[in-house]
């Protein structure tokens, strides 16, 4: 018996978010390629999957909703929140060692993924082969194209784009909503999917993994998606602010975990912001009890619980300590100023 296909479970997960955020209901698709219907909220992003079943999800979706670019939007989501494959290539040097990890280790996301580095003789292409399956499936090619230009944004930044591409397809038929695509030189009908990377981008080292830790593209519902790039200090305090939202105490490896890097990168770049997590902590429970403190309804105590202190005291000491006030005169000087 052959090998089964395998992919994680992230990439059908790419493909359904996409749909959702156009409004389409996923479950039918899903029913149909044999996938679990909670891919969206229940399914662990490293699980394993059928790599034909998430394709068919793809194709056929695609087909059904007339989103021809389908795996253009779904490739967008950046290299790093590729679980461990994706912290290894984001981890590299330059980006050539980015490109050679990424080929060498993407067999870990996809069982039968196919891409390569050559040279001919005047630039260095980075290319995806689909092999020999038929029908062709053009949703694979262009997911494939832009996980690829993703890689080439860990080094030459976001808005990067070739200026040439290799496709498989025959025609752009079902390219003619892409800005994107049209905008680009596209060689239709070649025997590999890829683009021309010029030598000295190659030596180019990456961008720090603590200045990308929100640079990717948010919006997918429509139009030319933008580019959401956080200073990296403020997208750090939102992501513990957000856990301490939910009712958990943040740790550096939880926050971490969310942001896509290593608890290390998280240090290093507090050091040199000559601030520490324990700092960051407060400041983002700082932020949840301002926003509630104004309010007559809600108690100290309520506020301080909220903000994730185990008891008034702390709570009084540490909003003292970065405010100059306690709680209750703060809240005196806000009704002030609010009063006419």
């Amino acid at each position: 018996m052959k090998a089964v296909p395998l992919t994680r479970a992230r990439h059908a997960g790419n493909f359904a978010n996409v749909l959702q955020a156009r409004g389409i209901p996923t479950q039918r698709y899903l029913e149909r390629a044999h996938l679990p219907v909670e891919l969206l909220e229940e399914v662990d992003s490293d699980s394993v999957l059928s790599a034909l079943s998430m394709l068919e999800f793809a194709e056929s979706a695609a087909a059904d909703s007339g989103i021809g670019d389908l795996g253009f939007w779904a490739g967008l989501m950046p290299v790093e929140h590729y679980g461990q494959f994706g912290a290894r290539v984001s981890q590299a040097s330059t980006l050539y060692t980015a490109l050679q990890a990424f080929c060498m280790g993407v067999t870990a996301e996809c069982s039968e993924a196919n891409y390569y580095l050559k040279n001919d003789g005047s630039a260095t292409w980075f290319c995806h082969h689909q092999g020999q399956r038929n029908p062709f499936l053009p949703q694979h090619e262009l997911y494939a194209l832009m996980i690829m230009v993703q890689v080439i944004r860990l080094a030459l930044g976001p808005q990067w784009k070739p200026s040439w591409v290799r496709l498989q397809r025959e025609d752009e038929n079902s390219l003619t909503s892409n800005e994107w695509l049209l905008s680009t030189n596209v060689e239709f009908g070649s025997a590999e999917t890829g683009f021309a990377i010029i030598e000295t981008g190659l030596a180019k080292p990456l961008i720090k993994p603590s200045d990308r830790l929100l640079s990717f593209s948010a919006r997918m519902s429509d139009g030319y998606p933008d580019s959401l790039q956080i200073e990296p200090l403020c997208a750090l305090r939102a992501l513990t602010g957000m856990q301490l939202r939910d009712g958990k105490i943040p740790s550096l490896e939880r926050t971490a975990e969310l942001a896509g890097v290593s608890a290390r990168t998280i240090q290093r770049h507090l050091r040199g912001q000559e601030t520490t997590f324990s700092d960051l902590l407060d400041q983002a429970r700082l932020e949840i009890a301002k926003t509630m403190i104004s309010d007559k309804s809600i108690s100290i105590t309520h506020i301080a619980y909220e903000s994730g202190y185990s008891n008034v005291g702390n709570f009084s000491r540490s909003f003292k300590r970065l405010t100059g006030m306690s709680p209750r005169a703060y809240r005196k000087m806000i009704w002030r100023r609010e009063t006419p």
